[in-house]
């Protein structure tokens, strides 16, 4: 019963429910994976806890700072080598994609920061440094309302009972800082992706909660106060059938891509693509595949009128923006828009 009861509350939160929805992202991959990387630590299988921290890592390069939490949470669970050994393994995975691996393939500095954490500067070193040597500014941004309430859906979505996950929120205390601090707002956001690196450590602090009340006079209370809240929370921002929000529309292929597969195929694997929203998650397979920038100088540009809210005006404007910048329409219907620039033509 308890079991199923812990399964209830995680498919009616809604931050499951809008990851689910929103454009693919790789870091969705971290829900499952870093899932069994703490529950093999809890059993102690040392092995396979090893190849999902890596897998772990594997997803994104900040992730290794969640590894540094979970190495300072074995420290205080007194398995210190372990402990040690994994916080160090993380910082250094995530300090060699950063100043390594990401500059390296993008031939250029890791930017990713530049323009997600502006309340503390432009550069990666320069946003460290400041974080670490101006804590009333920290906090200020942490108190900021609209991060203190994004804070409030999270710890909600388990009824607080994660709040009782002992040692195990020092774990969670990393990505909820590292969201919190960004300047960025889908950072904070329950329907954007990022909060994933949240939901397996905080279903696993509502567990070791639950566990906690077992021996509670009101512990039925306990349990139907706490479904109830994650209820109606789910009622509010969920994407269910009785969700407020809930839409059909969501779960059905806009018309506008029907062509897609064919545009796509008009574009050759070795060339560079520059691509917006929605698209380029579909176009992995290409070799040279980056973000979209108005002022990007990839051989072939994607253009997609969903990643401008269906503005045509704004799109069209992008898409003469290209023409003057000598690409010319490779294919450009209902919406999606397939330039290739002339230099590739000589």
């Amino acid at each position: 019963k308890k079991a199923l009861f812990v399964v209830l509350i995680y498919f009616l939160s809604p931050f499951i429910q809008n990851i689910n929805l929103f454009d693919f992202h790789e870091v969705s991959f971290f829900i499952p994976i870093f899932g069994f990387c703490l529950l093999f630590l809890f059993r102690k299988k040392w092995l396979l806890f090893w190849i999902f921290l890596i897998l772990s890592l594997s997803i994104k390069e900040e992730i290794g700072l969640i590894g540094f939490g979970l190495g300072i949470f074995l420290i205080l669970k007194k398995e210190y080598k372990t402990g040690i050994l994994v916080s160090l393994f993380s910082l250094v995975w995530t300090a060699l994609a950063v100043k390594g691996v990401i500059p390296y393939f993008a031939k250029g500095d890791y930017k990713f920061a530049s323009y997600r954490y502006t309340d503390f500067g432009l550069t990666t070193n320069e946003i460290v440094t400041n974080i670490l040597q101006n804590p009333f500014k920290v906090i200020a941004v942490l108190l900021k309302p609209q991060k203190i309430y994004f804070l409030s859906l999270v710890l909600a979505s388990t009824g607080f009972v994660s709040l009782l996950g002992g040692f195990l929120l020092t774990v969670l205390a990393v990505p909820v800082l590292y969201l919190l601090l960004a300047s960025y707002q889908p950072h904070y956001s329950y329907t954007a992706q990022y909060s994933a690196v949240l939901i397996p450590i905080l279903f696993f602090a509502f567990v070791i909660g639950l566990k906690k009340l077992e021996g509670f006079k009101y512990k039925k209370f306990i349990y139907s106060t706490v479904f109830i809240a994650v209820l109606v929370e789910s009622i509010l921002f969920g994407q269910l059938p009785f969700s407020r929000r809930f839409d059909t529309k969501n779960f059905q292929t806009d018309s506008h891509y029907s062509r897609f597969e064919e545009i796509k195929r008009k574009i050759p694997k070795n060339v560079s693509l520059s691509a917006q929203d929605f698209v380029i998650s579909h176009l992995s397979q290409q070799r040279y595949l980056e973000f979209y920038s108005p002022e990007t100088n990839a051989d072939y540009v994607f253009l997609d009128i969903a990643a401008v809210h269906y503005n045509s005006k704004q799109y069209n404007v992008l898409i003469a923006h290209h023409l003057a910048r000598n690409y010319k329409i490779v294919d450009c219907s209902g919406g999606l828009c397939l330039l290739k620039s002339q230099k590739v033509y000589r």
